[in-house]
């Protein structure tokens, strides 16, 4: 069973399946049309062609070789990869999602920037805790960047823009007739700019799981963990990733046309912070137990082998405070609409 395969190796349940359907595409795409090339060619010795048509049937088998060993290349390079190796390639991918999802982002949200209150002292000293977070996340996360990635640390700070929570003058000035489809209440606004710091902080812990450069990557896993732990962290990752795409697709169209449609999309928002905690709650603690530190020499980093543990409770706590902010604008939010 693959909770017991830990020492299988290469074989174990977890790597046999994509090696199964590697195999399987190897040979009916490459090694098969290899042979049909090879009797074609076969064939056309024996009779009496041109030296053009042999030609073109040496060139094409030639090809068709280069292409086989290209790709027996690919699949050796691919089963002496660790699994933890295999498991950055599923990171990477959930990585570039959010790549995908923050590139494409409705720019009308991220343009408009609706003005605050002036911030008072007891607001500055409220802050104060965040901005010590930020330092604290920024020191870990610099040995993290990776050239998909430059600015990270530039994420990490435009992460907790946090809708203003007590801003009466845009609330009274709301009107309560039904917004037409150029225009956007300023709660709905701070809601869907609240989302986007949750999406940046998840992408910042991918990016940091997935990094390739070895001489910078503080962790590894142990390498006798069984398929159904490999892909219980796979999962839990995935799981997290798709919560958050399911919060981007519910706050961008709202249907304001039709009040039950819109009561019961509020609805299915209202659970998915608690969702979203419990997610990345459990991504941290399933990393924390199973990442082991490096130690390699090339890695220049502090003795202690819990570092990496501590950037992944920083970062966590900036996805709490994230998250307090999309409940605020969500509360807010849900006070706006019930004018229309």
């Amino acid at each position: 069973m693959s909770s017991n395969d830990h020492e299988y190796g290469d074989v174990k349940s977890y790597r046999a399946w994509e090696l199964i359907c590697k195999l399987d595409e190897l040979f009916r795409t490459h090694i098969s049309s290899l042979f049909q090339h090879h009797i074609s060619f076969l064939r056309i010795q024996p009779q009496r062609r041109s030296k053009t048509i042999t030609r073109a049937a040496r060139e094409t088998l030639i090809d068709a070789t280069d292409e086989s060993s290209a790709m027996i290349r690919l699949l050796i390079d691919w089963s002496n990869r660790s699994d933890f190796s295999l498991l950055q390639v599923d990171w990477r991918r959930l990585g570039s999602n959010l790549d995908f999802t923050l590139q494409n982002f409705p720019p009308k949200f991220l343009a408009i920037d609706l003005p605050s209150k002036p911030p008072t002292t007891q607001s500055i000293q409220d802050d104060q805790p965040e901005q010590d977070l930020q330092s604290n996340l920024d020191q870990h996360d610099s040995a993290s960047r990776t050239d998909q990635e430059p600015s990270t640390n530039e994420d990490i700070q435009r992460s907790h823009t946090s809708p203003p929570a007590n801003d009466h003058h845009h609330h009274q000035e709301s009107s309560t007739r039904l917004p037409t489809q150029d225009e956007i209440p300023p709660r709905q606004i701070q809601l869907v700019k609240a989302v986007i710091p949750l999406l940046k902080l998840t992408r910042i812990l991918l990016n940091k799981l997935s990094n390739t450069r070895t001489n910078k990557l503080p962790f590894t896993i142990g390498t006798k963990m069984s398929s159904v732990e490999l892909r219980r962290i796979e999962d839990q990752l995935g799981s997290l990733c798709h919560t958050i795409q399911r919060l981007v697709n519910l706050s961008l169209p709202f249907y304001y046309h039709d009040r039950e449609l819109l009561m019961a999309q509020m609805t299915r928002i209202k659970s998915l912070p608690d969702e979203l905690s419990t997610e990345f709650d459990s991504s941290i603690l399933l990393l924390c137990f199973y990442l082991l530190p490096r130690s390699d020499a090339q890695i220049d980093l502090p003795l202690s082998g819990n570092h990496f543990k501590t950037w992944f409770l920083t970062l966590r706590e900036h996805f709490c405070l994230a998250i307090g902010h999309f409940r605020a604008a969500l509360y807010h939010f849900k006070d706006e609409i019930r004018t229309i």
